[in-house]
């Protein structure tokens, strides 16, 4: 997506990085990011060009004229461009017209959760922890030694867990207070009166449906995009960030206690939602 912004925005104005951008910059800074946005674009386009312009030619080979096209053609031909940002989370930052930041369309009212779920959540005086580590996360690609620490230090704690993964039926002998479940409808558990933490990976859309349900976010992020979106919930006071390469017991427990204990963080996701 960025790379599609800096073919539409003047580089010397816009950002390398869309969560980043710092509209205080000077001549060097804005020359570096002319330079940055050359070097990316290049590269780009020696990575996926190729590739997207075989994939068109094969499946729109009937369409008069699809050969003698290319992705540069397509792409200054480029009508709208949404993006799943959320304006509010992000720092203010030039935009053409056809640029539409839509994030958040895909939060709906609450419904009711099922019936099995629902009774574990209504049961558990002491609260719920909500965790999902990624749609398309599966529990046996976590690394041994993460969910150890993740089983163990959750299997202590007095509130009730609801974990999201795909292959749910890998874990067995589970602690009484854990419920690992696959395809639950996560914006409704986040509804939810009782679930107060939210554990995840930093994802984009999970961030924006924690913020708009009012439930501050333990973020253990591993990819890049995953780690930018930790540190804006730490931006914006909102959450904490964990390091998945030196995660402890210790450091989870704390992080977990810090958000239950400390009222900061649910008064100041409620400001940053309204």
């Amino acid at each position: 997506m960025d790379r599609v912004l800096e073919q539409m925005v003047p580089a010397a104005c816009s950002p390398i990085s869309y969560e980043t951008y710092k509209p205080e910059v000077g001549y060097w800074n804005r020359l570096g990011v002319i330079r940055n946005c050359m070097s990316r674009r290049k590269q780009f386009i020696k990575d996926n060009w190729g590739a997207q312009e075989s994939v068109m030619r094969k499946h729109f080979s009937q369409f008069k004229g699809v050969n003698e096209l290319n992705i540069g053609t397509l792409q200054a031909e480029l009508t709208i461009l949404l993006l799943n940002s959320h304006v509010p989370l992000l720092r203010p930052r030039p935009l053409l017209l056809n640029t539409v930041a839509a994030g958040g369309m895909h939060i709906r009212p609450p419904r009711e959760l099922p019936w099995p779920l629902r009774r574990f959540l209504d049961e558990s005086r002491a609260g719920v922890i909500y965790m999902n580590l990624g749609n398309e996360q599966l529990c046996t690609d976590v690394p041994k030694h993460i969910m150890q620490i993740l089983l163990n230090t959750l299997g202590k704690r007095k509130e009730r867990v609801v974990w999201t993964c795909h292959d749910h039926t890998a874990l067995k002998n589970l602690h009484t207070n854990i419920m690992v479940q696959h395809a639950v409808p996560q914006a409704d558990i986040l509804a939810h009166p009782h679930v107060h933490i939210f554990l995840m990976n930093g994802d984009l859309l999970s961030t924006q449906e924690g913020i708009m349900r009012h439930v501050p976010m333990i973020s253990v992020p591993i990819f890049r995009n995953e780690v930018r979106n930790a540190e804006l919930t730490v931006q914006l006071g909102v959450g904490i960030h964990l390091n998945h390469n030196n995660l402890t017991e210790t450091a989870l427990n704390w992080a977990l206690q810090t958000i239950k204990e400390d009222s900061t963080y649910q008064l100041t996701i409620r400001q940053v939602a309204a």
